[in-house]
């Protein structure tokens, strides 16, 4: 079975037969005019977790790696041709972070679960509060009853807790242990023993993109001007150059018409750009 939203780990249960695989955990789409959306490094994580906790086998970003739409065709109405979706990889090859640096975490915290993850094939669900809980992947056992130094013989064992309270953090005490859950959040046990990661605590740098002016493009800008922008780190190549082209080029596809013709038919789709030149007498 495939999913495709924003959260939908609470279906995997109702298809536990059937291998589910998250095709589309989405961003958001960006639409002319509309808010540019933004994902928090946090819930994306958050649902990616709660996914594999909840016996998911499968996880595929939307995006993972931004870009543009080919030509100049873009989905849906009104979505802009741009093909970013907030991604942890933006549509100039740039990294985003904390995004791009939370996920390899959170990757690497479920590699370690691996074993576990192959070996069983549902969770063993733990309710540990109102809105916590806990699954845990193991080997042919029951552990309910089972303290902390009882369980450590086994190695394949792995448990994430969550806490799906949206605003509350929370104590909980599984195999004997007690633990700390931020709000809307999942903790990652390997060894169904010690914490690697925690979907609210981030750990990855934040970066912020701005424009470098040792390019050429800004050599006439004031230092006023430039000391108001640059206030970040530069993620820009310094192999970009500005070409000057000349406004309105002179060719057989000139026409005159009296007032305003519709770009996309004039253009046949095939050019962003369509020049407009008049001439007026002002009488003085």
């Amino acid at each position: 079975m495939m999913l495709d939203k924003f959260h939908l780990y609470s279906l995997i249960y109702h298809n536990f037969s059937k291998e589910v695989l998250f095709c589309v955990l989405q961003h958001g789409y960006t639409t002319w005019g509309g808010r540019l959306p933004h994902r928090p490094a946090e819930d994306l994580a958050f649902a990616v977790a709660r996914f594999f906790q909840r016996g998911g086998s499968f996880q595929n970003y939307y995006m993972y790696f931004g870009g543009t739409n080919f030509n100049r065709t873009s989905g849906g109405p009104f979505d802009i041709t741009s093909y970013d979706y907030d991604a942890p990889i933006d549509e100039y090859g740039l990294l985003s972070e904390p995004k791009w640096g939370h996920l390899k975490d959170l990757h690497a915290a479920i590699k370690l679960c691996e074993p576990a993850l192959v070996a069983a094939d549902l969770p063993q669900y733990m309710k540990l509060g109102p809105k916590q809980e806990a699954h845990v992947y193991h080997v042919d056992i029951d552990i309910e009853g089972l303290n902390l130094t009882q369980y450590r013989s086994e190695s394949r064992c792995s448990a994430f807790l969550a806490n799906i309270d949206e605003r509350k953090g929370a104590a909980v005490t599984f195999l004997g242990q007690t633990y700390y859950l931020p709000p809307w959040s999942v903790s990652i046990l390997p060894d169904c023993r010690n914490t690697v990661f925690n979907t609210a605590k981030v750990g990855a740098q934040t970066s912020v993109k701005t424009v470098d002016f040792d390019l050429p493009l800004f050599a006439h800008f004031s230092a006023q001007k430039q000391s108001m922008i640059h206030n970040g780190v530069s993620y820009i190549s310094k192999s970009w150059m500005t070409v000057k082209e000349p406004i309105g080029v002179w060719s057989e596809n000139i026409f005159t018409v009296q007032g305003i013709l519709e770009h996309l038919n004039v253009t046949k789709d095939h050019s962003d750009y369509l020049w407009y030149i008049t001439s007026f007498n002002a009488i003085a």
